[in-house]
């Protein structure tokens, strides 16, 4: 109210005076996010907004990459405003690994282990820490999703050579006559380990019986086997009949038999 004093002469006058009320601001919106991920942050409460990164929209789409506060400032009808502040936390992503062997030999296995996060997700499909696996295609690319324990997920891969494998062979007679020396030679590699414990390619084996010859042929760190059976042929029994006892200028007949046709 105002008094109003003239010559000793007062009169009283009233007015009301209204007091707005602030703007309430609500902030809406995903606080929570993975590194690398965007929310988008929604005020609400009044006719103009302005943020702390000078949006004046009311929703802001944001990708901090640390937890950040975010500021609002709203204003009403009534040119009345009032701020508020939104927290966003920004949770690390898993540090993702796989360990394991870069080459393998075809038709060979490995085994790939996978670390970093508590649940697992490989790309044929498998959801252990640890799979073996078969490649055949050279290179084979494998990835794994990993979740942490706080939900984020990162993923990683690698890279399985696959390294063709050597093509054993022996060449060489399959038979060898009692007494003989027989040549044999492998091939296929680079590198060789016999059964005899040669490691030659070529090798002469002088058997006495029946005998199966195995060879391990090696080439870029993978080998292959195989093995020739070398049959031995027995010598021929032969018998000589003659007479014993001639006469000085006498002549005698020798004469031979065999179970085997001679040469």
């Amino acid at each position: 109210d105002v008094i109003v004093d003239v010559g000793g002469c007062k009169d009283t006058v009233y007015f009301a005076v209204t007091v707005n009320s602030l703007p309430t601001v609500v902030i809406t919106g995903n606080t929570t996010i993975c590194n690398g991920q965007t929310t988008t942050l929604t005020a609400s409460g009044g006719t103009s907004y302005l943020w702390s990164n000078s949006s004046t929209n009311d929703s802001i789409v944001v990708s901090p990459t640390s937890t950040t506060t975010y500021n609002v400032t709203v204003t009403d009808a009534n040119s009345c405003s009032n701020t508020s502040s939104q927290v966003v936390t920004v949770n690390a992503l898993p540090i993702v690994a796989i360990s394991g062997a870069s080459s393998v030999c075809n038709g060979q296995s490995t085994i790939l282990t996978a670390s970093g996060g508590n649940t697992y997700v490989w790309s044929n499909t498998q959801t252990t820490p640890s799979i073996n696996v078969s490649p055949t295609l050279n290179p084979t690319n494998y990835q794994v999703v990993a979740t942490g324990s706080n939900g984020c997920k990162d993923s990683t891969q690698h890279v399985v050579n696959v390294i063709p494998k050597p093509v054993a062979a022996i060449s060489g007679n399959s038979s060898v006559c009692y007494g003989n020396v027989l040549p044999l030679t492998a091939s296929g590699g680079t590198s060789y380990l016999w059964n005899t414990g040669d490691t030659i390619a070529n090798i002469n084996v002088a058997p006495t019986d029946t005998i199966t010859y195995t060879v391990i042929v090696s080439a870029n760190g993978c080998s292959d086997t195989t093995n020739t059976t070398v049959n031995v042929i027995p010598l021929p029994t032969i018998n000589a009949y003659s007479d014993t006892t001639i006469i000085l200028g006498q002549s005698a007949v020798i004469s031979a038999s065999s179970a085997t046709p001679f040469t």
